[in-house]
């Protein structure tokens, strides 16, 4: 009848993941990473990464939660935390960023993101009083990749990016801001 039996079997990925580095970097020196992943939280597909990254001089936690949303393999919600350290000779710092984001496909090949953070920076320099700084940005975000279709070895193909963001004064930052930020390849 015009049909080719086949079976096919799937296995799931490991729900949890769990992975370590170890690296040295010019300006941090030694570091090491621990990374652990929560692919399935629950049914709905909920997920969650959590990263520590840590050296003499600078360390970092980042923790991001998605929940997708309409077409889960595009669309999704997510809350990203993140909060670092630095020490260097003649400086000390400190940040914590806090962020939501709605990430989703507006035109086909076209990746969109749409987001808020909330930035509290701590510094102090052997020269300078200790400064803290908070801003709350908006903005969104537009990147895409395209290449030559039906081609076994795409040789061509060129990419876009596109993102604007800004911080008012009037919405609890401690100063005004507005950034474009363009990019292309070809």
């Amino acid at each position: 009848n015009q049909h080719v039996p086949i079976d096919i079997t799937l296995t799931p990925a490991k729900r949890h993941k769990l992975s370590f580095g170890f690296g040295y970097d010019t300006e941090i020196d030694l570091n090491a990473s621990v990374r652990w992943q929560n692919r399935l939280i629950n049914s709905s597909g909920h997920n969650t990464d959590v990263l520590l990254k840590v050296s003499e001089k600078k360390s970092q936690l980042r923790g991001t939660y998605w929940i997708p949303i309409n077409d889960p393999r595009t669309d999704k919600i997510g809350f990203i935390t993140t909060f670092e350290t630095e020490e260097t000779d003649d400086t000390d710092r400190e940040t914590l960023d806090l962020e939501a984001a709605w990430l989703f496909k507006w035109i086909e090949g076209w990746d969109t993101k749409l987001f808020t953070e909330y930035k509290f920076e701590r510094f102090e320099s052997e020269n300078t009083p200790e400064s803290i700084s908070r801003l709350i940005s908006i903005g969104g975000r537009l990147e895409g990749q395209f290449f030559e279709k039906n081609i076994p070895y795409r040789r061509k193909g060129w990419s876009a990016f596109a993102e604007l963001r800004g911080a008012p004064e009037l919405i609890w930052s401690d100063t005004d801001y507005l950034r474009l930020q363009l990019k292309s390849r070809i």
